[in-house]
């Protein structure tokens, strides 16, 4: 089960944030107080705010754009890690591959066109489909759930923040804590029962 910002695929908050607040006329510091005052980010990924009204707030803070304008900024910044990302893609038909994400729809739609190894997933979960966000117990369940109603010591969980990892460990998943994307494979091989062949 993997995560998916700074797992599969990187990105840098702090230029985002920069480059969020130059698309409505402000710096990255303004930006955040804003984003953060109007509870964007939880209610986003929770599903409570559609794409739509999304743009209609940045439109309220500055933004002149279009709505694909805006999907053009708000989404395009991120990259693919190609030492997960190849991992990922050569254990597809080996195991069971799922996504667990916090995320919003314009960001997963967004990175699944341009990241096309993102749609082998044989499932994602994603927060802004259930209501739910890492670290809740229940969106850990969700993912056993969708991955065949497994038990927690048949899964392995990758993220990058420890606080997520320490949830899903709490409910008796096999966890990773992703410091460096090219650290996996030794790690990750430790779980499997043999080495697909590509990995």
């Amino acid at each position: 089960i993997f995560d998916l910002g700074n797992v599969l695929v990187g990105f840098d908050r702090a230029k985002i944030m920069e480059r969020l607040g130059t698309a409505i006329g402000c710096g990255p510091e303004e930006f955040q107080r804003r984003y953060e005052l109007a509870d964007i980010e939880d209610r986003l990924e929770r599903g409570h705010i559609s794409p739509e009204e999304l743009h209609g707030w940045f439109r309220s803070q500055g933004f002149d754009g279009s709505f694909g304008e805006f999907r053009t900024v708000w989404s395009d910044n991120f990259h693919e890690l190609e030492p997960v990302s190849r991992i990922f893609t050569a254990l597809k038909g080996e195991v069971r591959v799922l996504i667990l994400s916090n995320t919003n729809k314009l960001h997963y739609e967004f990175l699944s066109e341009k990241f096309p190894f993102l749609r082998q997933a044989d499932k994602a979960v994603l927060s802004y489909e259930l209501g739910l966000r890492k670290p809740e117990a229940e969106i850990y369940r969700a993912a056993l759930k969708g991955a065949g109603d497994i038990l927690p010591q048949e899964a392995v969980f990758i993220d990058d923040l420890k606080a997520n990892i320490e949830a899903a460990a709490a409910i008796g998943i096999n966890t990773i804590l992703l410091d460096k994307p090219e650290d996996l494979k030794p790690r990750l091989y430790s779980f499997l029962s043999r080495e697909p062949v590509c990995l």
